[in-house]
């Protein structure tokens, strides 16, 4: 009952969005997350062991005649809401290798033909309704950002309602028994207590927050990681802007960029840069080692020079993975950079040049 609820009110939220394109209202809505059967499946059955798969022709005749697992010849109802959200077709969760799941960002399709909301209504192998919303729990705890701002469209409870009629609880502890099963946490914001009204006079008049910026442990314990960091940000906010609310904050984020900016480089010194150095260093013990033999205080050292530069690697990576995440709907394909960063990572962090059994060294 628990799985038809959640895929109800996901249904009811897809068609709210669609309506609210159509009719010119603003969409907030960030991402679009699919879940059913054959009627929006976009391929997940493609990598399961099925008979009932739709990647041969005639599938996809009018989609580039391209037979993508779609059971249709062209779009599928939740690609013509993509569309009119402004969104990215959201693309199969099984179609999409673990290492680059933390890339979508805009919505995954966990739908799965052949496929009933009851675990036993099914042909073949397929993804169940229990199994979609399994993965669906897996992307919003691994995959995602680990801090987002969005509107829901659902409030908590009654103290972020104002209105005639009394709110619906189902949905507030529904909504809420979910973040608290994935650990989510929510940030406390400034502002207008209400962020939406249906904007009438009176009686009719409606208030609610569905807007919220919520995280987990792991985002909050990042902001740490410098002892310096949060003194910062807070002399850069303290500063007097004087203008309207909107003008104020974006004033107070661009001068705040600037000077994290300038935190980052004083203080954390230039990531690539220390990569190079910490190879350098690297090369030049191994070259002792190769010229001079083996020697124990040449091996402490290499093993010393390569944790070092394993965590300069390792920041380095992090920084291209922020850089992936925010230019990877914008430049697709073509951003192969990050790639063949860690590409060249693995490489190095991974490689073998002398193996010691005992007082026995073995290089190459």
């Amino acid at each position: 009952m628990t799985s038809f609820k959640a895929f109800w009110v996901i249904s009811c939220i897809a068609y709210q969005a669609f309506y609210a394109k159509v009719n010119g209202a603003k969409s907030h809505v960030p991402a679009l997350y699919v879940f059913g059967d054959s009627g929006l499946d976009a391929g997940n059955n493609n990598n399961l062991k099925t008979l009932a798969k739709a990647n041969v022709a005639p599938y996809g005749i009018d989609f580039n005649n391209t037979s993508t697992g779609r059971y249709t010849n062209g779009k599928t109802f939740a690609d013509l809401i993509a569309i009119k959200l402004g969104l990215p077709f959201s693309p199969p969760y099984l179609g999409v290798s673990e290492s680059r799941r933390y890339l979508v960002t805009a919505g995954v399709n966990y739908a799965s033909g052949a496929c009933g909301i009851l675990n036993d209504t099914k042909y073949g192998e397929c993804l169940s309704l229990d199994k979609q919303i399994e993965y669906f729990t897996s992307t919003v705890t691994q995959d995602l950002p680990k801090h987002f701002e969005s509107d829901f469209n659902v409030i908590l409870g009654s103290n972020e309602y104002r209105g005639s009629r009394i709110p619906s609880r189902v949905p507030s502890e529904e909504f809420k028994t979910f973040s608290d099963n994935v650990g989510l946490i929510y940030l406390i914001t400034t502002g207008a207590e209400f962020t939406w009204s249906n904007n009438r006079m009176g009686p009719t008049l409606t208030e609610k927050r569905p807007d919220r910026a919520i995280c987990n442990e792991e985002w909050i314990s990042n902001w740490h990681h410098h002892p310096d960091y949060i003194r910062v940000i807070e002399e850069s906010w303290r500063a007097r802007v004087y203008g309207c609310p909107m003008f104020i904050l974006a004033s107070k984020l661009r001068r705040l960029k600037i000077v994290l900016k300038v935190w980052n480089v004083c203080v954390l010194g230039n990531v690539h840069q220390k990569v190079k150095d910490a190879m350098n260093e690297v090369h030049t013990i191994q070259n002792c080692i190769n010229e001079l033999g083996q020697d124990n205080d040449y091996l402490d050292q290499d093993v010393l020079a390569q944790k070092n530069l394993l965590i300069a690697l390792n920041m380095e990576e992090d920084i291209w993975k922020e850089k992936a995440r925010v230019n990877w709907h914008i430049n697709s394909d073509r951003n192969t950079s990050f790639f063949h960063r860690v590409t060249k990572i693995r490489q190095v962090s991974k490689s073998m040049n002398l193996l010691k059994v005992g007082e026995e060294v073995i290089t190459d």
